[in-house]
């Protein structure tokens, strides 16, 4: 038998000489230990087996090597009984990579063993990811709205962008006040935030604190214009309009209600678009120092109307002092108009105008006053 093996060595030694033998198709790799039943061994029970050809690997695996009995006669296979295999099955054994263990240890594997790997075999391979946990529960949820509360932004009008992937499976769990405490390192608001998170539960002293940066964003409401506005122009309502848009500023949402820019004054030119701030416009004088206003004042039982002087300049909606032509008396007024001020009921000037344009006798009921 030894004669017939050095034979196949041999012819094996003379293909190789010939050039006949072609590039490796594969590798295996002979184990150290096999556990194995009694019976024929084939070669996938002892080793690893590659190959980039389907069929190379599929006969690789079925091919015989061997037997094995429990009476001991056969204790360990190995390279040599793999090339003798490979070459009694017209498959040239230079054609593979054969390492790892010279000779590979066979052990008689217990029926104990047979079950539990036959178990493992049929049992269902279950998903390992690990189960969501409510957003509401977050160690996330809670930084964000401490942002939010701390800024006094409503929530919904925040994006908060975590800086980070590695801080991504912190922030996913739950959140327990035992465990951590999370504390402001930086001014809450929009733009660039830093926070403190303090695990009680890390297992290494410099875990425990850890230093975590955002960038907010706000969703605010920001008035642009709709057309060019040259400087010096009046603007009008449908000179501008609002949009909704993210700052990371409080600086660049510009003005937000349309009471204090329609019938101001563009104080320098702006493009379609412009988000309009508050040193691009300027008040238009409505009254000045000196000029003679008309004076109104209606609290739905008497409505009177007189003549009195400016003491201040003044734009649309300032409150400015005036004086009553006929008595002297000063008085504050809201000026809602070129030349117009009015006085407003329940004012603490009221009762000065009323009682003595009454006592002038220029009405006691509902009527005008000139």
């Amino acid at each position: 038998m030894k004669r017939n093996a050095f034979k196949i060595l041999v012819i094996s030694l003379i293909l190789i000489m010939a050039g006949q033998v072609s590039a490796q198709r594969g590798q295996v790799r002979v184990a150290q230990e096999a556990k194995l039943q009694p019976g024929p061994v084939s070669l996938s029970m002892i080793a690893d087996i590659t190959s980039n050809d389907p069929e190379l690997k599929e006969r690789l695996e079925q091919l015989v090597i061997g037997h094995f009995s429990e009476d001991g006669s056969v204790t360990s296979l190995g390279r040599f009984e793999v090339t003798r295999a490979l070459a009694q099955a017209n498959i040239v054994p230079a054609s593979l990579d054969i390492y790892g263990s010279k000779q590979c240890l066979l052990v008689v594997q217990s029926n104990q063993e047979m079950i539990v790997e036959k178990i493992e075999q049929e049992l269902p391979i279950e998903p390992s990811e690990p189960k969501e946990i409510d957003e509401k529960l977050t160690l996330r949820y809670h930084v964000n709205n401490m942002i939010a509360k701390q800024s006094g932004i409503e929530r919904a009008r925040l994006k908060i962008e975590w800086h980070g992937e590695r801080f991504e499976k912190l922030l996913k769990q739950a959140y327990d006040k035992k465990r951590f405490h999370v504390s402001p390192k930086s001014i809450m608001g929009p733009g660039r935030v830093a926070v403190e998170v303090f695990d009680r539960q890390a297992e290494k002293n410099n875990q425990r604190r850890i230093r975590l940066t955002a960038k907010v964003l706000y969703l605010c409401d920001s008035i642009v214009t709709t057309r060019m506005l040259k400087a010096g122009e009046v603007i009008q309502e449908d000179d501008v309009k609002i949009i909704q848009r993210r700052v990371d500023s409080m600086r660049d949402i510009g003005l937000a209600e349309l009471k204090y820019i329609v019938g101001q004054e563009v104080a320098r030119a702006m493009p379609v678009n412009t988000v309009i701030q508050p040193k691009m416009i300027r008040k238009i004088t409505m009254v000045k120092r000196g000029d003679v206003v008309n004076v109104s004042y209606n609290d739905g039982r008497i409505s009177l109307r007189l003549r009195a002087k400016a003491n201040q300049n003044g734009s649309l909606g300032d409150r400015i002092k005036v004086v009553d032509v006929y008595h002297k008396q000063e008085f504050q007024a809201v000026i809602t108009g070129k030349g117009e001020v009015l006085v407003k009921p329940n004012s603490d000037q009221t009762n000065s105008v009323t009682t003595n344009d009454v006592n002038k006798d220029h009405s006691t009921t509902k009527g005008s006053l000139g």
